[in-house]
């Protein structure tokens, strides 16, 4: 489990790639529930 505190250090380092992790998460999210459907 990541820390909130290691998390926003990263994302201060890296937006971008932040950004990208979680929109990955958003649709691995997405697709589990259209799954589960």
């Amino acid at each position: 489990m990541i820390r909130s505190m290691d998390l926003l250090s990263e994302y201060i380092k890296n937006p971008t790639l932040f950004r990208y992790i979680l929109g990955v998460q958003e649709v691995m999210t997405m697709v589990f529930i259209l799954i589960q459907g």
